[in-house]
């Protein structure tokens, strides 16, 4: 039987946040110790949406948004070969932000609250990709509907979903609801680890534009 850990400290309190203003203040004291705290946890939702999302978009030279950036661990399995060559960063945290500019290698960084509408014009992007945001207290279903309007006709949004939020949100609805209004097609949705050392499992969601 899998021993699991409790989540202590500032991934505890994460999962507490209600709030935009909420999620700006608890990450600018988080920003600095964010990626070991998730290590010690076995975060690994970034290489395991970056692997369903490789499966269905492949323009190395597209121009991609990682939409929720954080300290930038996703772009760091973006930029693995076969890298991805153009992608901008966005996150409703300045701290991790500036911590995601550390690593030199998105084309552009902003400050963005999705649970709004973004500083991004229609159809600008190829894919975007979003890893640990749509989850408890931050982004709900309705940013799936930001993210396809930033996204080119026939372009890939492929996002992260924790489990814990699934049904509570009404995921499953919601993305039925899009595809009804033929704003998507949904190309997958599966199951999928997202923090080893808890109990905490995922969904991968991939849509597919038709705007």
């Amino acid at each position: 039987m899998t021993a699991y850990k409790e989540k202590t400290g500032m991934l505890a309190d994460a999962y507490k946040l209600h709030t935009p203003e909420d999620n700006i203040n608890h990450y600018a004291t988080w920003a600095n110790t964010y990626e070991k705290d998730l290590e010690d946890y076995g975060y690994v939702a970034p290489q395991r949406v970056v692997s369903a999302f490789r499966e269905h978009f492949s323009q190395l030279e597209g121009k991609i948004l990682d939409a929720g950036c954080g300290t930038g661990l996703v772009n760091d399995f973006l930029k693995q070969q076969p890298a991805f060559k153009h992608i901008d960063g966005m996150d409703i945290s300045q701290e991790m932000l500036d911590e995601a500019r550390k690593r030199s290698s998105y084309d552009r960084l902003f400050t963005a609250d999705l649970t709004n509408t973004i500083d991004v014009v229609d159809a600008h992007y190829d894919a975007i990709i979003s890893v640990g945001t749509f989850t408890h207290g931050h982004v709900g279903p309705s940013g799936l509907r930001e993210l396809l309007r930033c996204t080119k006709p026939g372009g890939i949004v492929c996002i992260s979903v924790n489990a814990g939020v699934w049904e509570s949100d009404g995921y499953e609805p919601y993305l039925e609801t899009l595809k009804m209004e033929g704003l998507c097609t949904i190309v997958e949705v599966k199951e999928s680890e997202y923090l080893l050392g808890t109990a905490c499992k995922g969904y991968i969601v991939t849509l597919k534009n038709k705007q």
